[in-house]
C-alpha cells in the first residue's frame, strides 16, 4: 500500500502525528505506519543506533555476483528496509515504482538515479566537501540537463 489511511482513523493518532507525539511517545513509528511502511522495517529502524542491517547488506551485495532488486532503485529517502530479502518492502517498492511511471515518468527516472548514484557514495563520502555537488553535477548530466 502506498499510503495507509486506516492509520488515520483513530483520531489520538492524527493529533500524535502532528503533534510529534503519539500514544506511544513515538513519532517515527506513527509516520512509518502512516507510509505504509512494514512494521517489520519500522521495528529495525526504530533500534538503538548503530550499524544499519539494511546497508549493510546492501554493500555486500553489491561486492558480490548476486543479482541487485530493481526495486531498490526506487527507495524514498526515509525509507529503510528491514533487510535486502524483506518481501513486504520489495512489494511496496514495486508498487511506489508502478505509480511513478505511470504518474510521474520523470520523477521515476530522477529517484532511480538519485538511488544510483546515492550506491556509488556511500553517506560518509557525500558528506565531504564537494561530494554533493559532484553526485548533483553528475546525476544532472545523467538525466541531460547539465
Amino acid at each position: 500500500m502506498f499510503f495507509n489511511p486506516s492509520c488515520l482513523s483513530n483520531q489520538s493518532t492524527i493529533k500524535g502525528l502532528w503533534a510529534g507525539l503519539s500514544d506511544e511517545g513515538n513519532p517515527e513509528k506513527e509516520w512509518g505506519r502512516a507510509y505504509g511502511y512494514p512494521e517489520c522495517c519500522i521495528s529495525e529502524y526504530l533500534k538503538p543506533e548503530g550499524e544499519v542491517v539494511f546497508e549493510k547488506q546492501l554493500r555486500e551485495l553489491l561486492n558480490s555476483d548476486s543479482e541487485y532488486p530493481e526495486a531498490f532503485n526506487y527507495l524514498m529517502p526515509s525509507q529503510t528496509p528491514c533487510s535486502i530479502n524483506c518481501q513486504a518492502s520489495l512489494e511496496l517498492l514495486e508498487i511506489w515504482k508502478g505509480v511513478l511511471e505511470a504518474y510521474d515518468p520523470e520523477a521515476a527516472d530522477f529517484l532511480k538515479h538519485f538511488n544510483i548514484l546515492s550506491l556509488e557514495h556511500p553517506a560518509q563520502e557525500a558528506e565531504s566537501p564537494g561530494m554533493l555537488q559532484t553526485m548533483v553535477a553528475k546525476f544532472l548530466k545523467t538525466l541531460r540537463l547539465g
